[in-house]
């Protein structure tokens, strides 16, 4: 700006004006833009904690599944062992009653053959 307003023509303080009107244009158009990317770093900001809730509700959702996992894997173990315990009881008394049957089968014939003695 000129420093001698007195001798300033309407020209020259138009000219200035003008520049002074696109200074003020600018700096606005920056402050606009500032805060735009404050607005935007703050929704960065809120949707980086936001994830980061989620990894960690994820996590945690994670190590409960672990956890149901491996009960699963210990009762289904559990239920296993007592199937092949069940197994070698039911294997065992099939033996015992299949000795029963062919005893008692011998004994059978062993007595028809008897009555057939008999009764020549």
């Amino acid at each position: 700006m000129s420093d001698d307003l007195e001798t300033m023509g309407t020209a020259e303080a138009l000219g200035e004006w003008r520049v002074a009107e696109r200074e003020l244009a600018t700096a606005t158009a920056g402050r606009r833009a500032a805060e735009q990317a404050a607005a935007a770093a703050k929704l960065a900001e809120s949707a980086a904690a936001a994830t980061a809730a989620a990894a960690r509700h994820a996590l945690e959702a994670a190590s409960a599944a672990e956890e149901s996992a491996r009960a699963t894997a210990d009762a289904a173990r559990a239920t296993l062992d007592a199937a092949n315990q069940d197994l070698s009881d039911k294997s065992a008394a099939e033996d015992v009653a299949g000795r029963a049957e062919t005893r008692a089968q011998t004994d059978y014939q062993q007595a028809e053959q008897r009555a057939r003695d008999r009764t020549r």
